[in-house]
């Protein structure tokens, strides 16, 4: 059921802006009918903590899953790895968890910088690998005593061409990617030279694998950092319901209209709690107004109340993120009605109906009661098992009808196997057919009825176009039961 709301304005003292949105927030029933940003602080340390969590989960101490050495196995790691095992899942107090997050953080920008370099570096080798293993400094010094050197690449024709050259001294050196390379002893080759020269790099060969031994030394440091944190993920969780909220508080605080000295604010309220705000606004001394909320504001928000039964689908709704318009049909017990039976069709398998309820008790086992979800799994898993049975679909194997109970249980106009109860395959096809018809008719027409509920209630003339649109959706219905299997249509 969608409850009803109420639009309530609010009346305050500046002064007393901080006692007034802890009480909203205390009392927790009042909707904004709009926010402002939170402030930038506020939301870089949110933004921060959900970074390093998403991080860190990917790391195996997340899930308490560590290698021997994590372990205490390896040798020479014994007391790292328990004390990491003795405090996984640990939550850590505030001041100790700003500490491991911000090392946390320092390690991992480094490790991203560090990975930049190595990868920079990587590319550097590649380049000079070909030449040797050589110190640019050397060359560098000689430069200093007046000895300048050109390195050039260039094929075949253009060496002879250079070889012949009298006033050009230079030094042969190996081929490279089957190019001539040399070194030009003085001032630089004419650009109209067909070659290329090529540029020493700031470090050699031996240079840049020294720094990129360094680079992982580093990096296997800041790995470290990283695991260590990952095994108080449970913080980070706790941390990031506190900074969530203190991003919601610092929204609804830049959302307080302040006008010489007097804040106001606007929102909603479920109509079932205007007694509860009631007391609070008179025990605060706000001045504030309720009435109902207009028929053309787009903005009001939408509270769902389930009952027993239906609060079962809860956990869907909130998996796809599905919910009602204020004005539109509460459509939960219908939507768990199909689902269930469309599930249980498209499982189709008795015995896994079977195998999830097993998970289903081995869920109420483990966690000592039953909660929504595991409630709908139960749903589920009975209604798969029922429409299995009525199949006679169990492992899909046609040795299962050779048990008595299993067969005696099957309707045999729905049977998976109906050779063994007298039925044709075609008159088994058309009784699934028509049998999925009418689950689509029955769907659709019942979201007609609704509409046409709602607004004969309104007293809106639209409903006659509902009625219209029923009509013709079962007119498609019989008309398809003629045409895809055969039926007649009895128009007396």
């Amino acid at each position: 059921m969608i409850e009803k709301m109420k639009k309530v304005g609010i009346l305050g003292s500046a002064p007393n802006k901080t006692q007034m949105l802890d009480s909203l927030r205390e009392l927790g029933v009042l909707h904004l009918s709009e926010k402002a940003s939170p402030e930038s602080g506020v939301s870089d340390a949110f933004a921060s903590l959900t970074r390093m969590q998403m991080v860190l989960s990917e790391y195996p101490e997340a899930s308490g899953k560590t290698s021997e050495k994590a372990q205490g196995k390896g040798k020479g790691a014994g007391k790292s790895g328990k004390a990491a095992l003795k405090n996984a899942g640990a939550v850590l107090s505030d001041e100790e968890f700003k500490k491991l997050h911000a090392e946390a953080v320092a390690a991992y920008e480094r490790k991203k910088s560090l990975t930049d370099e190595r990868t920079r570096l990587n590319l550097l080798l590649d380049s000079v690998s070909p030449w040797g293993d050589f110190n640019p400094a050397d060359v560098s010094s000689l430069k200093e005593e007046g000895v300048e050197l050109h390195f050039y690449r260039m094929g075949k024709s253009e060496y002879a061409r250079l070889s012949e050259e009298k006033d050009i001294s230079f030094i042969a050196l190996k081929s490279v990617d089957k190019m001539e390379t040399v070194a030009v002893l003085g001032s630089a080759l004419d650009k109209s030279w067909p070659c290329i020269e090529f540029l020493l790099p700031e470090m050699g060969k031996g240079e840049i694998e020294r720094k990129t031994a360094e680079i992982q030394t580093e990096t296997e440091k800041c790995e470290a950092v990283l695991k260590n944190a990952a095994h108080y993920l449970s913080s980070y969780k706790a941390q990031i319901v506190k900074a969530k909220n203190a991003l919601l508080y610092s929204s609804v605080s830049n959302t307080v209209k302040n006008d010489s000295g007097i804040i106001y604010l606007e929102g909603y309220v479920p109509e079932a709690d205007t007694e509860a705000f009631k007391k609070v606004a008179k025990d605060n001394a706000w001045a504030y107004a309720i009435c109902d909320v207009d028929k053309d504001d787009e903005s009001v928000p939408t509270k769902v109340k389930y009952n027993k039964v239906t609060k079962i689908i809860e956990p869907l709704f909130d998996i796809l993120g599905i919910l009602p318009g204020y004005r539109e049909q509460d459509v939960s017990l219908w939507f768990l009605i199909f689902f269930t039976i469309f599930t249980a069709m498209i499982i189709g398998d008795g015995a896994y109906g079977v195998i999830f309820l097993i998970v289903a008790i081995a869920m109420t086992i483990k966690f000592k009661k039953v909660n929504n979800a595991i409630f709908l799994v139960y749903v589920l898993s009975i209604a798969t098992i029922v429409w299995g049975a009525i199949t006679g679909t169990w492992f899909g194997t046609e040795a299962a009808m050779k048990i008595p109970i299993l067969k005696a249980l099957v309707i045999p106009n729905f049977a998976n196997y109906p050779e063994l109860f007298g039925v044709t395959a075609t008159q088994q096809q058309n009784t699934i057919m028509k049998f999925s018809f009418t689950l689509g008719v029955i769907q659709i027409s019942l979201g007609a009825l609704l509409s046409i509920k709602k607004k004969v209630q309104e007293k809106n003339l639209s409903f006659v176009a509902d009625i219209g649109w029923m009509i013709a959706i079962i007119s498609m219905y019989l008309l398809s039961l003629f045409l895809v299997i055969g039926q007649k249509i009895n128009i007396t």
